[in-house]
């Protein structure tokens, strides 16, 4: 199913469309990069990797269905975009994923209160239990606005959508 948008609309859903497309493919290939460089493997290094294999293969996977204009569309690119809203490390545990560009603000209670900001392009950082002090915790300001961006893309496709049937009433 796919949604028949012209204009405005239309161009929007390109843009995110190549957006997330783009920073999954910069992601792939990071991720390639990372592990070409490796000497060793572990299952903890093969575990992490295949996580952030599958995440920037989601984000490409949302690109085509925005390019194609897929009903499913804004509903995986909200999730998306929600995978990469926040990032921590917490007590050994770390979690972080762009696909994309990336603005973080947060803090950093380590040591004392400090606020962190950091910017980048496609990254991830997964850790489980590597025992570290550090308490880390940001939100990436790219993916709150796009998350706003797509919900009022929503807004305007079913505006458009409940115009489209009541035209079609009329015919």
């Amino acid at each position: 199913m796919e949604y028949e948008l012209s204009g405005p609309l239309r161009t929007r859903f390109l843009f995110l469309a190549m957006y997330q497309a783009i920073g999954g493919i910069m992601g792939l290939l990071l991720a390639a990069i990372l592990l070409s460089r490796l000497q060793a493997f572990s299952w903890y290094i093969v575990t992490v990797s295949f996580i952030s294999l599958l995440l920037y293969g989601f984000s490409i996977y949302c690109g085509m269905l925005m390019f194609n204009q897929h009903k499913q569309a804004i509903r995986f690119s909200i999730i998306n975009q929600f995978l990469q809203l926040a990032s921590f490390s917490i007590a050994g545990y770390t979690y972080g994923y762009v696909s994309g560009i990336c603005i973080d603000a947060g803090i950093n209670l380590t040591y004392a209160f400090n606020w962190a900001f950091s910017a980048g392009f496609s990254a991830w950082k997964i850790g489980i239990a590597r025992g570290s002090d550090v308490f880390v915790i940001n939100i990436n300001i790219v993916a709150l606005y796009l998350i706003i961006f797509i919900d009022r893309m929503k807004k305007k496709v079913r505006e458009e959508g409940i115009e489209a049937t009541v035209s079609q009433i009329g015919e």
